[in-house]
């Protein structure tokens, strides 16, 4: 998969409480908290960049991302919220798996990583371990219908 869009950003530390706070920032930026007072729709999918400690695999920093609009790429308002920023992603190559279900559990996660992983390696291709994303396609507790993809990046 190619990507490449203007996004609205947070950080958080990847905890659920941050997790949650990261969410409501960028919520408040697309319902009017940003230079014109506009209220933008919300894309999908929303996207979370992790980083973890290459030792301990331990989650050091979380990102969380959602798109902007195809009609206000390149003129996005400004974000009220100095926590905040419009970026432009560049366009890398990520490798991805579907996840369905309702809120999957952490052993879950790390099932579906694990495999993508080792597919990726008896192909031949090194991903960056350290750095790993997901992505929500739809609203949470949507039931067995929620949609969800994680993905790895390779190694340049």
């Amino acid at each position: 998969r190619r990507v490449r869009e203007a996004v609205v950003s947070t950080q958080s530390t990847g905890s659920s409480k941050e997790y949650m706070s990261a969410f409501w920032r960028l919520f408040g930026y697309i319902n009017g908290g940003n230079s014109d007072g506009k209220k933008i729709p919300m894309t999908v999918p929303v996207l979370n960049v992790f980083t973890m400690d290459p030792t301990t695999y331990a989650i050091t920093s979380a990102r969380m991302f959602f798109y902007i609009p195809a009609d206000l790429q390149g003129s996005a308002p400004t974000p009220n919220d100095d926590s905040v920023y419009i970026e432009n992603m560049n366009e890398q190559i990520a490798y991805s798996r579907a996840l369905g279900g309702n809120n999957p559990s952490k052993e879950r996660w790390t099932k579906y990583f694990t495999n993508l992983y080792r597919a990726l390696e008896m192909d031949g291709i090194t991903v960056d371990t350290t750095t790993f994303a997901t992505a929500g396609f739809t609203r949470p507790y949507f039931g067995r219908q929620r949609q969800e993809a994680m993905y790895f990046a390779p190694l340049q």
